[in-house]
């Protein structure tokens, strides 16, 4: 009887293990749309403007045998201008891109970064990053559109965008952002609010990032990684006249320009002073603040170009017209300044009114020569399941930087595949 009672119970718990393993793996699948998992993000762009973004999943959609993949993910998408998007999501070979059945408006994220488009041209959103949640005390945001990075810091602290540290010697500046405590984090102690504070640094044309480069006596950078950033740190302190200087270096190794993070906190002699007059100030507190601000910079890898550079790239052929066989050779050309390195080249159907453009990558990467010769039907996409083409005479190409994904031309008009 306890043999059959043992053999009952391992049977129930091998069953219900098996219960909670299906459950969990197929979770989403009985969703609702409104119930499938979605990631909220907030960007900050140039002039002030911000898009919230909200990005959903979407369930699966089954294809046939041989024809393209359906992207079933969406993003919401609310501009600081009023105006309103839900946008479908559409193959591509870099980032995540979304766009309008017509294709007059694309939402494009990349990283932490995001493109938008109207009518195929950058318009009033620039230079977009995501901004950090505030994690606590941090209400105010800075954004660099140009550099490619944001910040949260204290409203209390004061901003100076025009900062240049002079550390390093005459000639030698190093420009950025600083943020310098108030007053009364110092008041009544040897903590000195003239220039303590966090700043955010940046040295140009850098091809080894590290904070050896941001201090003027030599240190040995450590690799270190804190809550999931990996940076090059070194510190320094410096000691004249009863005034004492610290400084620790957090920088962001393979990024070019080389960004990084600099605490300075100026202290002095407690000694100097009467006895009783003033206190030491809160270094343990002070730092966990400096870490909070320094902890919420979202930063762009090789942020995109101005919206100008868009018309640097010429798709040549084809541009409209054309009637192309699948299996057939053809050759894509196009012209690009020398200093583009490598190309995208992306085929799309134009104006699917199903709002399910075919959007596919015909090659990635491949070196700015100005042609690429292409079989009409290979694709670098067809890891997505693309295995054949849909004939249609809305076909265009797209040209790419691939380094900035903002740096393109597409078809002037559409050509045929049959």
């Amino acid at each position: 009887m306890k043999k059959n009672l043992v053999a009952v119970i391992v049977v129930l718990v091998i069953v219900a293990g098996l219960y909670v393993w299906y459950s969990r793996t197929n979770m989403n699948q009985n969703l609702p749309p409104s119930e499938l998992p979605t990631v909220e993000a907030h960007y900050a762009c140039d002039n002030g403007k911000t898009i919230d973004a909200t990005f959903s999943k979407g369930e699966a959609t089954p294809v046939e045998p041989g024809q393209p993949p359906v992207s079933a993910g969406n993003v919401k998408i609310v501009l600081s201008d009023g105006r309103n998007f839900t946008l479908p999501q559409t193959i591509s070979a870099d980032g995540s891109r979304y766009a309008s059945s017509d294709e007059s408006f694309v939402f494009w994220s990349k990283g932490d970064g995001a493109l938008v488009l109207e009518n195929n041209a950058e318009k009033s959103y620039l230079g977009c990053v995501v901004v950090a949640a505030d994690p606590g005390g941090l209400p105010e945001v800075y954004h660099d559109g140009t550099v490619g990075f944001t910040v949260r810091y204290p409203a209390e602290y004061s901003l100076n965008t025009a900062y240049a540290y002079q550390g390093l010697g005459p000639g030698k500046d190093i420009h950025g952002v600083k943020f310098t405590i108030p007053t009364s984090t110092a008041a009544g102690t040897n903590l000195s609010s003239f220039d303590t504070g966090v700043s955010v640094e940046i040295i140009p044309a850098t091809a080894d990032c590290n904070a050896g480069l941001f201090l003027d006596r030599e240190v040995n950078p450590q690799a270190v990684t804190d809550n999931g950033t990996d940076y090059s740190f070194a510190s320094s302190t410096e000691g004249a006249a009863g005034n004492l200087y610290e400084e620790d270096v957090w920088a962001l190794p393979g990024t070019n320009p080389c960004l990084a993070v600099r605490y300075l906190i100026h202290s002095t002699n407690i000694g100097n002073y009467p006895e009783g007059t003033i206190t030491e100030f809160n270094r343990t507190g002070l730092i966990d603040q400096f870490d909070k601000i320094r902890q919420t910079l979202v930063y762009v890898t090789n942020p995109a170009p101005a919206a100008a550079e868009t018309s640097a790239i010429t798709v040549l052929t084809p541009n409209g017209g054309e009637t192309w066989t699948k299996g057939e050779k053809v050759t894509i050309t196009w012209s690009a300044p020398k200093d583009i390195t490598s190309v995208n080249i992306r085929l799309a159907v134009s104006g699917n009114p199903d709002s399910q453009n075919f959007n596919a990558a015909i090659a990635s990467g491949v070196p700015n020569t100005g042609s690429y010769s292409w079989t009409v039907k290979e694709l670098y996409a067809e890891v997505l399941g693309v295995t054949d083409l849909p004939a249609s005479d809305q076909y265009m190409v797209t040209v790419e930087d691939a380094a900035h994904n903002n740096a393109y031309d597409t078809s002037d008009a559409t050509f045929s595949i049959k």
